[in-house]
């Protein structure tokens, strides 16, 4: 009678210790799978500071679960080129960035990807009009140059994701802190 007493406990402990572990299994292999996509606020410094925003997401299909994608859009400051006056003089630099990615696990994921900046630089040529209401001719050069990125992205919560990766482009680091839903 006593032994029964302690083997039914037992079998029930046991039972609900083997059905938690399947419920937990069954979970992780869901949130592996589970989509998601993010915004990231991005900072690099080619050789002025940008800030960004990149849009990136992680879309849930059988044949490819791990895979994903992102955009991200990064502009500078107008800066001033400081031309003795009546010339005038700006510039900004300009970054996309297009590329896929790969969840090792859902809170690790590798990046990489195309990415192009362009450097646009406005300027007048310092010569003026002997009229009241005249404007100076405005210049343009615009120059784009090519490149890729590899980086790496950590969930360190469910919301809260860090990336770091390095810009071939600006030679140099791209730095993320994102929310991701």
């Amino acid at each position: 009678m006593h032994i029964s007493k302690l083997v039914k406990p037992s079998i029930t402990v046991f039972a609900l210790t083997m059905s938690a572990q399947a419920v937990a299994q069954q979970q992780q292999e869901n949130t592996n799978a589970y989509p998601w996509a993010a915004v990231f606020l991005d900072y690099q410094h080619p050789d002025q500071p940008m800030l960004g925003l990149t849009v990136a997401v992680n879309h849930y299909d059988k044949s490819y679960p791990n895979w994903g994608y992102y955009l991200g859009y990064g502009r500078s400051k107008e800066e001033d080129l400081g031309f003795e006056a009546p010339a005038e003089g700006k510039r900004d630099l300009t970054m996309l960035r297009l590329g896929v990615s790969y969840s090792l696990s859902n809170n690790l994921s590798v990046y990489g990807g195309g990415a192009m900046l362009e450097d646009t630089t406005e300027y007048t040529d310092g010569i003026t009009q002997f009229c009241t209401d005249c404007k100076p001719e405005w210049y343009t050069d615009t120059k784009r140059n090519w490149g890729g990125e590899v980086g790496l992205r950590y969930a360190l919560t469910r919301h809260l994701v860090f990336g770091i990766g390095y810009n071939s482009v600006t030679e140099g680091g791209v730095f993320s802190i994102g929310y991701r839903g």
